[in-house]
């Protein structure tokens, strides 16, 4: 079984629809085989800061945006 590929890619940026100022970018995929995809990010400026989301939160434009 193949896993399908995430709509986003390493380098890809985004900002929180509720904090504009503040840009994460993503670092890779993080693989567990009983989630659905999802993706390490970290803060543009704070590369300590990290987040992990599911992709399909990070591409939902109710909490999300590309930059």
């Amino acid at each position: 079984m193949t896993r399908q590929k995430t709509a986003v890619q390493r380098g890809d940026k985004f900002i929180k629809v509720d904090n504009p100022k503040i840009v994460w970018e993503v670092e890779g995929p993080v693989d567990h085989l009983e989630m659905e995809p999802h993706v390490r990010l970290a803060q543009i400026g704070r590369p300590k800061r990290k987040l992990t989301l599911a992709v399909s939160v990070l591409l939902d434009p109710n909490f999300h945006l590309r930059v």
